[in-house]
């Protein structure tokens, strides 16, 4: 063979083996591709080429995840695809993670334990924004679909479109698009097929008209203007969910006359405050007489007597206490009165009593989080992490530091930390006028001292993790022993009298599910077996019902990180360089708190092994030495950047 076929042999040689994952991809059913700009995944269907599905992400920060176009490749790990998958260095889990490129993968958002109830609350609240370490998050359900359908061989480009779409950012916030709902990609956008009807594009009059009646019933949050944009599309869906039509987002004729009916649902989508008025301050009113903190007129008023009753309600819970009603404030109110209705019918027969006391509360302030400690000084141990923003109970005041309680858990803080102010709380406690069965909204000042958590706190959690406002089935009420003292415990009785047999010894802290409460005495379920707990040692908390591993997985969350388990200790070092926004260098701790000693600084562009990343801390090592950095001063290599 001379040499220039030989040449031209390799060179068809080498275009058919260039061209084989190209070829691959295009037999697959599907390609995606993922815009890092607005955060956004598609996947197209490569026989039609329409858009299948539509996604908001979170990607990588500081350009972790890289660009251009990849082949999904073969399996690494046997959980890959899989409902469950284990991140070796960061301890944590997510759902059906498909491997896109290296270390880099699809995959649900985060999660502390296998299983639904551990959701990370961070992890929510970042959905839509690039924080991860260079991997695409999305709901679990979006997980899934790519994880069963787009298989080895499908095309991921991932690239910058340089075009902020905060509509349509908006509208995949909502919901994910999906032709499996029968919705065509058009009729998702809330574009009108019809003449005549109102959807997005539209302008004038009418929508004015439109966002105002959808404001007055609780579902429109933003300007009047007079411009059917995104917040009137989700406003109008929802509406149309309310009212059991298809929610299109489209305002048809049909949909419209109900809308200005006497009939048209309220919402709890928009604050409200007083001088306000309308069908959202009506169902506000309503919730509030069912609690029996309003008596006055279901006139749609928010008045003076409605701002008392807020603030009540407000104590009771742990919100802020300004006679406002925040969105949250009236789910919270909804759902209370929605429980009293299933425990105790729909003609109400009880009574409220009323505990009103003053506790002193503060807000973190330290960006970096902060220690609680076991003494008054950063030498002393770290009991738990608390973070910017969170809310605790002072048990103490000094001029230096403070102890706070946060839950169960309670430590010194330096003061410089907190922000104090005086708490009005109130315990709303309603007993059957027939049974004697009580339930209790809100803590006495001994309850938060005793370890027990905000209920705005529960609440948030509860929301966050897809509770729903008129599910009660699986809410339930839990008794924790509270002898006062380790070394005491609780007898589980029989029968209801201390004459009766002992079937076990609770030691304090024990927790019990409440089947039955009256008089002096609580009928309770404990690993199985069933007895009597005198109320006088117990302390009650409603919340939502869980087996022992979720309420353990749920205690376990990230609003109190300590030190990592050991079944999630790092298997792998992942590498990361200092990438600080606001300095050329950054700060390296001895702990992974704001008010732990600076060991030193390193510069923007070190490489880092990062050892464990936990509550927004990473355990660094670098020439020999280890050190806390905060995560967000890290940028996290993907396996060939980290190998240069």
């Amino acid at each position: 063979m001379n040499m220039k076929k030989f040449f031209s042999l390799l060179l068809a040689l080498v275009f058919v083996v260039t061209s084989v994952p190209a070829f691959a991809a295009k037999k697959m059913p599907y390609r995606i591709y993922v815009d890092v700009t607005n955060q956004i995944v598609t996947i197209y269907s490569n026989e039609t080429d329409e858009i299948v599905r539509q996604m908001l992400c979170s990607s990588g920060a500081k350009d972790a995840t890289p660009l251009g176009t990849f082949i999904m490749p073969e399996k690494e790990r046997d959980s890959e695809r899989t409902e469950w998958f284990h991140f070796n260095a960061f301890g944590g889990y997510a759902r059906y993670a498909s491997r896109i490129h290296y270390d880099v993968m699809f995959h649900s958002l985060l999660y502390n334990r296998p299983n639904m109830a551990s959701l990370n609350k961070q992890s929510v609240l970042d959905y839509g924004k690039a924080v991860s370490h260079g991997c695409i998050r999305m709901r679990w359900q979006d997980a899934e679909f790519i994880a069963k359908n787009c298989l080895k061989g499908t095309s991921v480009k991932i690239y910058k479109s340089g075009e902020v779409d905060e509509e349509l950012r908006a509208l995949l916030l909502q919901n994910s698009y999906t032709d499996e709902s029968g919705m065509s990609y058009r009729e998702f956008l809330g574009i009108p097929d019809e003449e005549g009807v109102m959807g997005r594009y539209s302008e004038g009059p009418d929508v004015r008209d439109l966002q105002m009646r959808l404001r007055d019933l609780g579902l429109y949050t933003e300007e009047v203007s007079g411009v059917y944009q995104v917040p009137t599309v989700t406003a109008v869906r929802e509406a149309q969910t309310l009212m059991g039509m298809e929610a299109t987002g489209v305002a048809t004729l049909e949909f419209q006359k109900v809308l200005y009916s006497a009939d048209a649902p309220a919402a709890m989508n928009v604050p409200l405050k007083e001088g306000m008025s309308g069908p959202a301050v009506r169902l506000l009113q309503t919730n509030l007489t069912e609690l029996q903190l309003y008596n006055g007129a279901l006139d749609g008023v928010y008045d003076l007597d409605v701002v008392e009753a807020v603030k009540v309600f407000q104590g009771a819970y742990g919100y802020t206490i300004n006679g406002e009603a925040s969105t949250e404030v009236q789910k919270a109110a909804y759902y209370e009165a929605g429980r009293m209705k299933a425990m105790f019918g729909e003609d109400g027969g009880y009574t409220l009593q009323t505990v009103d006391e003053e506790i002193t509360m503060a807000t973190v302030t330290c960006e970096l989080g902060v220690r609680m400690r076991e003494g008054k000084s950063v030498e002393s141990d770290k009991l738990g992490l608390l973070k910017l923003g969170d809310t605790v109970v002072v048990a103490e005041q000094g001029d230096e530091w403070s102890k706070v309680q946060k839950g169960k858990n309670a430590g010194y803080v330096m003061n410089k930390y907190l922000d104090m102010y005086p708490q009005s709380i109130s315990s709303l406690k309603y007993v059957s006028d027939s049974t004697g069965d009580s339930y209790t909204i809100g803590y006495t000042a001994k309850d938060y001292f005793s370890g027990a958590d905000l209920p705005a706190d529960r609440f948030s959690d509860y929301l966050t993790s897809g509770g729903s406002l008129d599910s009660y089935d699986n809410i339930v009420e839990y008794a924790t022993v509270n002898t006062a003292s380790d070394s005491v415990t609780l007898n589980l009785r029989e029968s209801p009298t201390t004459d009766s047999a002992i079937l076990a010894a609770l030691p304090n802290g024990t927790e019990a599910k409440v089947s039955s409460k009256s008089g002096d005495w609580s009928l309770v379920s404990i690993d199985g077996q069933q007895g009597y707990l005198l109320n006088e040692y117990l302390e009650f908390r409603t919340g939502p019902e869980m087996s022992e591993a979720d309420r353990a997985a749920a205690m376990a969350d990230d609003e109190f990180i300590d030190d990592v388990p050991e079944e999630d200790a790092p298997g792998q070092v992942e590498h990361a360089e200092v990438a600080c926004d606001t300095a050329e260098k950054a700060a390296v701790y001895a702990e992974d708190s704001g008010d732990a000693k600076v060991l030193g600084s390193l510069k923007n562009g070190i490489k880092v092994d990062v050892l464990q990343t936990v509550g927004g801390w990473s355990l660094i090592s670098y020439q020999d030495h280890q050190g806390y950095m905060r995560e967000e001063d890290l940028r996290f290599l993907v396996a060939e950047e980290a190998t240069v």
